[in-house]
């Protein structure tokens, strides 16, 4: 079978499906045993499954460093955290992104440490993301995100006091977005060269 690991009795599929189920999901061996056993209508045993969730760990972290290196030398970056817990305690769930890859990261802190785990100080390209202080300390071209720029400024106009230069600003800000959205659309629907 070509799309399994050497001496397997599952596929890659089934074998990363099982995984999902388990460590991502939450289901039980014993769940994910009576629902392969039925259909599959072979026995898979806890411990096969376990030992092929063993190897499976061995194979994926060489994987894991070439999405990240695959990221690191990507013109644009897109990155994202929230808060969460996991096992009761408090981390972050992060999420580095380019057009091509996808690499997230269970981590203990939403601190810039961790930006710098995965992002180094300095890096060509562009980095897109919200407003979260912990980017802050990256030196390289930043973009923020265009739904917490519209966010943040529908926030200081319903709760700040907006007289003065706001109102004027906010207007030509508007402006220069709907241009860029227009302009982006535009790009997005030109015919490709031949």
């Amino acid at each position: 079978m070509p799309e399994a690991l050497p001496n397997a009795t599952i596929g890659n599929r089934l074998l990363g499906m099982s995984a999902w189920l388990h460590y991502a999901l939450g289901n039980t061996i014993s769940q994910i045993l009576s629902v392969f056993n039925f259909h599959l209508q072979f026995v898979l045993t806890p411990g096969g499954l376990v030992q092929r969730w063993h190897r499976l760990a061995e194979i994926l972290p060489s994987w894991y460093e070439e999405i990240g290196e695959e990221i690191i030398l990507s013109g644009v970056r897109y990155a994202d955290e929230t808060g969460g817990r996991s096992n009761g305690l408090l981390g972050g769930l992060w999420c580095f992104t380019t057009p091509a890859a996808t690499l997230f990261a269970i981590e203990r802190s939403r601190a810039s440490p961790v930006v710098l785990k995965f992002l180094t100080e300095q890096f060509a390209g562009v980095l897109v993301s919200d407003f979260w202080a912990a980017y802050n300390l990256l030196v390289c071209a930043k973009q923020k995100c265009l739904v917490h720029l519209r966010r943040d400024w529908e926030r200081v106009e319903r709760y700040k006091d907006t007289s003065g230069d706001w109102a004027r600003f906010a207007k030509k800000l508007r402006r220069l977005i709907r241009d860029a959205i227009r302009l982006r659309k535009r790009w997005d629907e030109r015919a490709p060269a031949p």
